[in-house]
């Protein structure tokens, strides 16, 4: 455990130089009214820098199945419609994070993890009179915990992840998507995996809520191509005395998800 507070503490201080650098928050002297604009603006951008670091490393323990450790640094860009539109993993240029070994597997790890998530609106004068916000930071995966019930807990959400891709790659990734949100999944079986009921619900991201439309039509398609799932080829299914218990899990959904669309 005290590991990895020292590596989010490290992840964090990268994370806010390279946000504090697009900031241009380096200027000369100014009025007490402008100098009072600036603080605004830097806790506007911590404030922003917080949730970003929140997202990835919650996404990053989720979707690391394979427990692969190590440091990426990660570039994203976003545009002015705060939406994601390049991911780039490369070895880290850190000479503190040579330490930590970089593999192609754990780049594409984290590219992916890019693609996949849903961040927070940036304040709008991190654009600074740009079209484009780019945002710099490492990420690092320590080694796996030698907790067994660390190693439970861990288990138990990258089963989640895994069940929640199972949705998205079956129901969320062959529609054409124009909002961004949370589609919530459940799911009654048969001990042979046929749905018997599915119960789909729609909601906003907690910190991306301005981006969010009720779509009804939409639930509906989900509803009904959820119907149609054959549950024996979801990850972790299992009977428990011979049946299947309930099913829930949800996963977030948005226009970029999954990379750039083939045409």
């Amino acid at each position: 455990m005290h590991t990895q507070f020292r590596t989010t503490q490290a992840r964090r201080s990268l994370w806010m130089a390279g946000l504090l650098a697009l900031a241009g928050c380096q200027s000369p002297a100014q009025s007490p009214s402008a100098v009072s604009d600036e603080q605004q603006r830097q806790a506007d951008m911590q404030r922003y820098s917080n949730t970003v670091q929140q997202v990835l490393h919650a996404e990053s323990i989720r979707a690391n199945a394979q427990q692969l450790s190590g440091s990426v640094d990660l570039l994203m860009t976003f545009n002015r419609q705060n939406e994601v539109v390049s991911c780039e993993a490369r070895r880290s240029t850190n000479p503190a994070m040579q330490v930590y070994p970089y593999s192609l597997k754990l780049g594409a790890l984290v590219k992916g993890i890019c693609w996949d998530s849903v961040f927070p609106m940036a304040p709008a004068t991190a654009f600074d009179g740009d079209e484009r916000l780019r945002v710099k930071g490492t990420m690092i995966f320590p080694p796996p915990s030698p907790n067994a019930e660390q190693r439970k807990a861990l288990d138990q959400q990258t089963q989640d992840y895994a069940r929640g891709r199972f949705f998205w790659e079956r129901t969320l990734a062959g529609q054409a998507l124009d909002s961004i949100g949370v589609a919530s999944f459940e799911v009654k079986a048969d001990p042979q995996g046929k749905v018997q009921e599915c119960w789909v619900n729609l909601r906003a991201v907690q910190y991306r809520p301005e981006s969010f439309k009720p779509d009804n039509e939409l639930r509906n398609k989900l509803t009904g191509l959820c119907e149609q799932l054959d549950l024996r080829q979801m990850p972790g299914f299992a009977l428990v005395d011979g049946k299947v218990p309930p099913i829930a899990t949800s996963v977030f959904y948005s226009p970029w998800k999954g990379g750039p669309k083939q045409p």
